[in-house]
């Protein structure tokens, strides 16, 4: 109990202060959220390549990769192909039992099941992202996504965002950043807004409204939604205490400072 109440405090500092990593404060420009959409962007490609190449044979669907919990990730290579490997962890070292890349032309072709250092480092730093972000998932029944890309020498980048929901909801209101450094073996830097979660039903196209009114800061959550969902939806609006943000139905962005 304890570690919980402890995580919620960090949920509050996180958004009355403004300062939490990858949101836009009180003070933040466009370039902020300009940031923030390549990043939204980016994930979702990670999201769509994933469960495209996993999609062909059965024995794939029924744990994909970008499940938090599982034991699976992609990354591109200096050539900006897209890999994308599941498996299983054996006494700290990541064994592959699928392991496919997605080359430029758009076929997919085998890669190696090979043991290779950097897919455990891989494999290890979404092990270890997924122990501190369990206590939150516990205690709210949603299924979260993962990703992962790194960031520097040593340092994995970890994402949790609340995946499409099997009820058929969309889900915003919980999110975690954090950082594994494999040289000091700790996660580090640890961004966590989760201060209600909320379900949102898709069907009829309507104007939406995402209320993050307990909030100073427009998160990466919040902007990841309104990029991915963007076609369900007339116009989707995200309001902050500061922020009002806006998204069009032809995509357009339009960012507002409210009044104090």
């Amino acid at each position: 109990m304890l570690r919980i109440l402890l995580a919620l405090f960090v949920v509050i500092i996180a958004c009355s202060s403004g300062k939490a990593q990858d949101i836009l404060d009180a003070s933040a420009d466009t370039a902020g959220l300009a940031r923030m959409t390549v990043l939204s962007r980016w994930l979702i490609e990670y999201e769509e390549v994933s469960l495209y190449m996993t999609e062909e044979k059965e024995e794939y669907k029924k744990t994909p990769i970008v499940r938090a919990g599982q034991t699976g990730f992609a990354y591109q290579d200096g050539e900006s192909s897209w890999h994308v490997i599941s498996g299983k962890m054996s006494e700290g070292n990541f064994i592959p039992a699928m392991h496919r890349i997605l080359l430029q032309d758009g076929k997919i072709s085998e890669g190696s099941l090979e043991q290779n250092p950097d897919l455990s480092s891989y494999a290890s730093a979404l092990q270890n992202c997924y122990a501190s972000f369990k206590e939150v998932t516990d205690t709210i029944g949603v299924h979260f996504n993962q990703f992962i890309r790194k960031k520097a020498e040593g340092e994995y980048e970890v994402y949790f965002l609340p995946a499409f929901q099997p009820s058929g909801q969309a889900i915003y209101g919980c999110e975690w950043k954090g950082i594994w450094d494999s040289k000091l073996k700790k996660v580090k830097d640890v961004s966590l807004y989760c201060a209600g979660v909320k379900g949102i039903w898709i069907g009829q196209p309507r104007v939406l409204w995402l209320n993050y009114r307990d909030c100073k800061a427009i998160t990466l959550g919040g902007v990841f939604f309104m990029e991915y969902f963007q076609s369900f939806f007339k116009t989707i609006n995200l309001d902050t205490q500061l922020f009002t943000l806006s998204k069009s139905e032809e995509g357009i962005w339009n960012l507002k400072k409210k009044a104090q």
